[in-house]
């Protein structure tokens, strides 16, 4: 099936919704639009199940929405039980997902663009009844769930805040380079632990911080010293450290309990995520960097960038785990903008976008050789595509694909 926007408006983004553990989820599709209205389809048919309009109680014309260019990524969202939260222009919004039903609302002190309301997606997380969000500037807030009132607020003195996390005692604030992190009690808002991370080169895209095992794990790169470190989630003190003799380009999850370290020069590391030790160490052949993973059945599937003339391509390599021989790869991979979700595994197969280059005849006769995109599910213990791929090539000039 496909999904056809009414005339006038954008199809919207797709919603991640985090954690998605929520039974409404397994069979719906949320589409967050940028003029604030929500769609709600079911994933077996694509049929509309309900249709809402982000708003504040006191806003009741439609033209206090101005159509607004989309973001460029997935919108997020954060959920508990059968309520999701999301992140609009004007302030936080709840509403039910089984009938759509606006359920509370919380105002922000400006209203903010669409692009960067999508920024802030991340500046919220929720946990047993309870949701944590940069809802103010300069404040971090815990709500209840079921109505949006305030459990207590926090004056954060200036610190930025792009990420929200939460678990079972804490509430942690992460600033957008990744590098300066704080956690908060999450019973009365008091300030636990002040942790920082040191990123190799500022001007770069930030090494991501990992989260598994009761540790949060990141770059420490200071000078001649290139390493990574893990504190405790609850106390934010030092648990290990791991010296390394280049800097990480990047950092991921491979399986729960293991971290992935991507180095340069093809060279991937994982480290057991308890105690720092090294369980495996592998180099990919003919590969520039490593930037993710995933372990499954013996394998080691890799997301690599390899060096095609003067630009970085991405492709897939699986490595067996006990001899560090390459199974199978994949050169065909498109390259894609959003690098949160850059592989998974998921019943077996690796959803994955495609490009392969074919001729086609112009109107005046001419071959021109064309871009073809497609939807694939790879087999992830071949590298073969399971079953058949959907031809997704633009019908104009100028389309493309963001996540």
């Amino acid at each position: 099936w496909s999904y056809q926007a009414v005339e006038g408006s954008s199809v919207g983004r797709v919603v991640r919704v985090a954690p998605d553990r929520s039974p409404l989820l397994k069979d719906r599709i949320l589409l967050y639009r940028s003029d604030g209205q929500l769609d709600c389809l079911s994933t077996d048919r694509g049929e509309l199940l309900w249709q809402t309009r982000l708003r504040l109680p006191e806003e009741f014309t439609e033209a206090a929405f101005l159509p607004n260019p989309p973001p460029e990524a997935a919108r997020g969202a954060t959920a508990d039980g059968q309520i999701v939260v999301f992140n609009g222009a004007e302030g936080l919004f709840a509403v039910g997902l089984a009938t759509g039903r606006r359920l509370w609302a919380r105002a922000r002190d400006t209203v903010l663009e669409t692009a960067e309301a999508g920024r802030r997606d991340g500046a919220m997380a929720a946990a047993e009844g309870l949701l944590a969000a940069a809802l103010r500037d300069g404040r971090l807030t815990l709500m209840r769930m079921i109505d949006g009132s305030t459990v207590w607020e926090r004056d954060l003195r200036g610190e930025p805040v792009d990420a929200i996390w939460m678990n079972g005692r804490r509430v942690v604030t992460v600033d957008a380079g990744r590098q300066r992190v704080h956690l908060f009690d999450r019973a009365d808002g008091r300030l636990v632990k002040r942790v920082l991370f040191r990123q190799a080169d500022p001007t770069q895209p930030p090494v991501s911080l990992v989260r598994t095992a009761g540790m949060i794990i990141g770059p420490d790169s200071t000078g001649a010293s290139k390493g990574v470190i893990a504190v405790d989630d609850a106390t934010g003190e030092l648990a290990w450290k791991v010296e390394l003799d280049r800097p990480a380009v990047q950092l991921f999850e491979p399986q729960e309990g293991y971290l992935g370290i991507g180095l340069g020069q093809g060279m991937v590391r994982i480290i057991d995520a308890a105690n720092g030790e090294t369980v495996l160490e592998r180099q990919v052949a003919g590969a520039y960097s490593v930037s993710g993973g995933v372990l499954f059945d013996g394998l080691l599937v890799l997301r690599v960038d390899s060096l095609r003339g003067q630009r970085q391509a991405p492709q897939l390599v699986a490595l067996d785990v006990a001899t560090g021989e390459e199974a199978w790869r994949r050169e065909d991979v498109a390259s894609l903008p959003n690098t949160d979700d850059l592989l998974r595994v998921d019943h077996g197969v690796i959803p994955a976008l495609v490009e392969t280059m074919q001729p086609e005849v112009s109107p005046a006769g001419v071959a021109m050789p064309r871009t073809r995109s497609a939807l694939v599910l790879i087999d992830a213990r071949t590298g073969r595509n399971a079953g058949l791929g959907v031809d997704l090539t633009a019908a104009t000039s100028g389309g493309r694909f963001t996540g």
